[in-house]
């Protein structure tokens, strides 16, 4: 299994280093989108998928705010989906997680650190920078 695409939901962009960037503001939701794939190029289901964590990190301080619990069966959808919070491409995300405005207290920069162990095959991590500004 591998990483292969990912877009996280409005005021996104990406940088030359492949990373998303989030605009937004402190105590505020933010939910992440991405497309994950099977080595073979086929969209990754439940059943592929041994469990997801995640990781929320304030950069500023250097700390984490929150490890919010993250269900396979409630974040991965065995079919692609598209629509307007996902503009990345025609083809769609399968992954999709709504993080708590409580994991963002501070007007500040955050990464967003997604595990995904996959039944079969190594771990590996998705990236997002949110950058929460002062309401």
């Amino acid at each position: 299994m591998e990483f292969m695409t990912c877009q996280a939901q409005q005021f996104a962009y990406a940088d030359a280093t492949g990373w998303n960037h989030l605009l937004g503001y402190q105590d505020s939701a933010v939910t992440v989108l991405a497309r994950i794939a099977n080595l073979d190029g086929t969209a990754a289901q439940v059943s592929d998928i041994a469990t997801i964590t995640a990781n929320i990190v304030d950069m500023n301080l250097q700390s984490s705010t929150g490890t919010p619990t993250v269900s396979v069966a409630s974040t991965i959808s065995d079919t692609l989906n598209t629509g307007e919070s996902w503009s990345f491409d025609d083809v769609g995300f399968n992954f999709a997680f709504e993080i708590a405005g409580t994991n963002f207290p501070n007007a500040s920069t955050y990464q967003i650190e997604i595990t995904v162990t996959p039944v079969d095959g190594d771990p590996f991590v998705i990236v997002w920078v949110f950058e929460a500004q002062a309401l």
